[in-house]
């Protein structure tokens, strides 16, 4: 009898150990990297919801961050300029005074290639001018993928003089280890920014 017990208690005991083993796997999976001073930007009450997470660029300047649509909601106090790149209502989730928008910015495979370098070279304007008074910058589209990194990119290319190419792959890999997400997944975006600036 006493031996059974034990090993009914021995069996709960590892599936208890299971379980919390198996919740941690999930939480590492989603949200990889976690950075404390982020979690305050958490646009969704959801803790594993890493879409929404604002992922701080440093390596192009410490006050340059990347979010989307969610992350521009949760974004008064966190930072001091944003900067929307998208199409329609997305631009008004910001409650940030000094904002930069361009809300006729389509994320579509045939947009016009001059049309695009003056759209995100407008937006690359704003984001130098915001970083060099001091600014904490917020740069968003409505996913945080393809307009948003295009405009950071130009940032990069015309204030730090970066490859676009290198830039785009710095973005890739903090985009996939803090939000799992891509980084211009929009070919005709990543074909006009390489021509543009290497």
């Amino acid at each position: 009898m006493r031996t059974q017990m034990r090993t009914q208690m021995r069996t709960a005991f590892y599936v208890i150990v299971g379980v919390v083993i198996l919740a941690a796997i999930v939480v590492i999976a989603c949200c990889r990297k976690p950075q404390p001073t982020q979690t305050s930007m958490l646009a969704t009450p959801h803790p594993y919801d890493c879409a929404d997470r604002a992922v701080n660029l440093n390596q192009i300047h410490p006050n340059l961050y990347l979010g989307n649509v969610a992350t521009a909601k949760a974004a008064q106090g966190n930072f001091d300029s944003v900067v929307c790149v998208a199409y329609g209502d997305t631009c008004s989730a910001s409650t940030v005074d000094d904002t930069y928008v361009d809300a006729t910015f389509p994320d579509m495979l045939d947009i016009d290639e001059s049309d695009f370098i003056e759209r995100v070279s407008k937006a690359a304007e704003f984001i130098n001018q915001a970083l060099e008074d001091g600014k904490r910058v917020l740069v968003h589209c409505h996913a945080g993928i393809n307009r948003s990194v295009s405009s950071i990119v130009a940032y990069a290319a015309l204030r730090a003089k970066a490859k676009a190419s290198s830039t785009i792959d710095y973005v890739r890999r903090m985009n996939d280890d803090h939000r799992n997400l891509p980084a211009v997944s929009n070919p005709a975006f990543e074909q006009y920014l390489v021509r543009r600036w290497g």
